[in-house]
């Protein structure tokens, strides 16, 4: 391989997906790498949605011409273009060379579980050759863009790694438990697992659901698994008021129920996963306290499942990178193209902030806003603990974190001590009262405050508060006195870990609040305009910028109600009319979504071409049947 820049692209190019919203690929990112020599750089990472405003971004570019645009237009942020790319990756059309498409074809693993797996166990390249690793994909199923065979392949899969030698094996994932529940319930992951934690309602015999947890490996044991979770559901619905066990007056009957069926959920996850950590402990010979557990996919931003498995078998450690879901497989795809083409090589993910950065000053952006700004100051540790103190303020420093999670870069942060903390961030945040929000806390003093024993610097494991500290930090932590941590190191992010400890010095206390800087549905925010828009509508006085304190006034004169509109015309270039012309165009026999859903989603009708009569006439036949036989599970994952 050639000196110069790499570029590895997680997206999707199709007209009919992107003209009907078909989802092919959700959390669409790109990576951008420097390889000089055997050393390898990730430049830049950046994720479509904070882009778009398009939360999970999962819209296909229109055409391979549109696509490079936008992709040419990210670049120029550091000066480049594709002209200047040595190879590209990950996505049909953008690729230089014409093998691309299929070179998964014949790997026994999807190529999404291993870019997942390779997004995990390749972040620090010295331990990956010179020392063990257990590695887990868990997600709810693989895309076919690239692997177009995917579906025929065990969906979910681990890896031993022993000083660079690899050894891969299918597992099961309890991922599409929790797919299924967020379809049923229509909520969010993190929000279902915090209301299963949050009240003290529970089924009498959890055995009954527990002892008949079927195994997830490929697609065809969807129906299992739907079967089992859809059991617990119905058994929850049948009680009413009095004979639910445990029933919390602090919240409806509804939410009750479905705390208890997360709980079970929850319990089958531990079961899963210590069933397939078990084995593969067995059938490798591994001795986990010189093993390093590396967890990848959706699942792993379950934390109480990687705490409960790192805490049970006391792994050497607990190492990933902080955008485990589909947000890291333009990471994960190349890092497993490096390790193919030019193993050896040298790595590190030295933190978790790749993302944008705001080159520009402050006072050039402010200049702009100066009827709402009441004062502008440098950035003082006393200042920021006193306003810490007061309220909420917004803390918006340097590259964004990858991943779903804020990290202390696009931040709100309070202060722990006071349960009107957590009050007023939900309260801004439009989410339920009962909504956990996380704490940071320095490195250093975790083991003294919580009960984990290893640092979780991405907030990917859960802990439970300290007995003699319970009411020091109620803000911060579940209704069950657990709390989602972060731990933070002077390396990983220094200026806020001074202002963090500076805060130990003024209150004792080593914890900060923790949210992301986000509106409801809304993706992180990326810039300064969208800071101080979201500051003004929610009323919060003070915002750090990059070392910048600034105080706002005015916020009942301003106007704006939503978000400030971001970059959709990089993904969406199309008028009205000329979205109606293509529909015509792209298809003719007049598909509905549900069939284009179908149809799109399953590689073995890509033989019919949807715009010849013929083809379209077998189609629609082939379609129809499938709609006769039912199969609700297909139904809910292409929903």
């Amino acid at each position: 391989m050639h000196d110069g820049y790499y570029l590895s692209i997680y997206t999707h190019v199709n007209p009919l997906a992107h003209l009907y919203r078909i989802s092919l690929r959700h959390d669409q990112g790109m990576a951008l790498w420097k390889k000089d020599k055997k050393k390898v750089e990730l430049v830049r990472y950046w994720e479509f949605e904070r882009r778009s405003g398009l939360k999970k971004h999962d819209l296909s570019f229109y055409s391979i011409e549109q696509g490079r645009k936008a992709v040419n237009a990210m670049l120029s942020e550091m000066d480049l273009s594709l002209n200047d790319i040595e190879m590209v990756w990950g996505t049909p059309g953008f690729e230089k060379e014409q093998d691309e498409k299929n070179y998964a074809k014949d790997f026994p693993c999807p190529l999404h579980s291993l870019s997942h797996l390779f997004s995990g166990m390749m972040v620090e390249s010295d331990l990956f050759y010179n020392g063990k690793i257990l590695a887990l994909a868990l997600d709810g199923g693989p895309d076919n863009v690239v692997d177009i065979n995917a579906r025929e392949k065990k969906f979910y899969w681990g890896a031993v790694v022993n000083c660079g030698k690899i050894e891969y094996f299918s597992v099961p994932s309890p991922g599409v438990f929790w797919s299924f529940l967020r379809l049923e319930y229509h909520l969010e992951e993190g929000s279902l697992m915090a209301i299963g934690s949050a009240t003290t309602a529970y089924f009498e015999d959890e055995a009954t659901f527990l002892n008949k947890i079927p195994s997830v490996y490929e697609g065809k044991d969807f129906d299992k698994a739907y079967e089992w979770v859809a059991s617990v559901v119905k058994a929850a619905e049948y009680l009413d008021k009095k004979s639910i066990l445990g029933y919390d007056d602090r919240f409806s009957l509804l939410e009750n129920r479905i705390s208890m069926v997360v709980k079970i959920v929850q319990k089958g996850s531990f079961i899963m996963l210590n069933n397939v950590v078990k084995k593969a402990i067995e059938d490798y010979k591994i001795n986990p306290s010189d093993t390093v557990l590396s967890m990848t996919g959706g699942f792993a931003l379950n934390c109480p499942t990687n705490s409960y498995i790192m805490e049970k078998y006391k792994f050497k450690k607990f190492s990933t990178c902080p955008s485990v879901s589909d947000s890291g497989i333009a990471l994960g795809l190349g890092l497993y193209e490096f390790y193919k083409r030019c193993s050896p090589f040298e790595f590190k993910l030295k933190n978790a902030y790749y993302g944008h950065t705001e080159d520009r000053f402050v006072n050039e952006v402010i200049d702009g806003w100066k009827h709402y700004i009441k004062s502008v100051q440098k950035f003082n540790e006393n200042q920021f603990c006193d306003d810490l103190v007061h309220s909420p303020i917004i803390w918006f420093q340097g590259g964004a974190e990858i991943g779903p999670r804020a990290l202390g870069a696009r931040s709100i942060l309070g202060d722990p001590r006071q349960e009107k903390t957590k009050e007023a961030l939900n309260q801004i945040k439009q989410r339920q009262w009962w909504r956990p929000v996380a704490p940071i806390v320095l490195e250093e003093e975790q083991s003294r405050w919580f009960e984990t024993t290893f640092v979780s610097p991405y907030m990917l494991c859960t802990s439970e508060i300290k007995a003699d500290k319970k009411d020091k930090v109620t803000a911060s932590l579940h209704l069950d006195y657990s709390a989602r941590i972060q731990s933070i190191s002077e390396l990983d992010n220094p200026i806020l870990y001074q202002a963090i400890k500076k805060f130990f010095e003024f209150t004792e206390v080593p914890i900060i609040c923790n949210t992301s800087l986000n509106d409801k549905g809304e993706p992180i925010i990326d810039n300064f305009e969208q800071c101080i828009n979201f500051a003004l509508r929610k009323k919060i006085k003070v915002i750090y910028i990059n070392e910048t304190r600034i105080e706002l006034q005015n916020a009942e004169s301003y106007k704006e109600e939503n978000p400030l509109g971001r970059d959709i015309h990089l993904f969406d270039t199309l008028s009205d009319e000329e979205k109606e012309r293509a529909k015509a165009e792209w298809n003719p026999y007049d598909f509905d979504f549900k069939e284009l859903d179908l149809y799109l989603n399953m590689p073995e009708l890509k033989e019919y071409d949807i715009c010849k009569e013929r083809d379209a006439r077998l189609l629609r036949r082939i379609l129809t049947q499938w709609k006769r036989l039912n199969q609700t599970v297909w139904k809910a994952l292409l929903t």
